[in-house]
């Protein structure tokens, strides 16, 4: 139903961008189409803030927008895995991770039968914020829980 294509990372920000006040957050993913007008800015700090600047004006054809599994999911070469696992953003000691986590038939099934956790550490905002920030992609052995 739907194809797979090279990006351009620089054309997009990961956005772990908090819901109201109950210390949970949602991904959010910007993508700059063309460069007639910043479709956000993302600060020097770290954690970085994102200035989602598409918010100020029509980004119609200037900017894309992806705020829920309808415009993303898990892809592992050619294999879409949009039904096995779901992505989100998980808040973990002093960071705030992008997780994607297996499901089984509508039910979260978190661990293996030897009691370690099973879902993949896709990147992380390095620290925590009260505000949208940016998630760095990074992948490691030791990060992959």
């Amino acid at each position: 139903m739907f194809g797979a294509a090279e990006l351009e990372p620089q054309k997009f920000v990961l956005v772990a961008s908090p819901v109201g006040s109950s210390g949970r957050y949602q991904l959010n993913i910007y993508e700059q189409v063309n460069d007639r007008k910043p479709c956000f800015a993302i600060g020097e700090s770290k954690p970085a803030a994102v200035n989602p600047l598409l918010a100020t004006f029509d980004f119609t054809g200037i900017c894309s927008r992806y705020i829920d599994a309808n415009g993303y999911s898990v892809r592992v070469g050619p294999s879409d895995l949009a039904g096995a696992y779901r992505v989100l953003v998980r808040s973990e000691a002093s960071d705030t991770l992008l997780i994607a986590l297996p499901t089984n038939a509508g039910h979260w099934m978190i661990f293996r039968d030897d009691g370690s956790s099973l879902w993949y550490y896709i990147g992380k905002t390095t620290g925590t914020t009260y505000t949208d920030t940016s998630i760095a992609f990074g992948v490691s052995d030791t990060d992959d829980r």
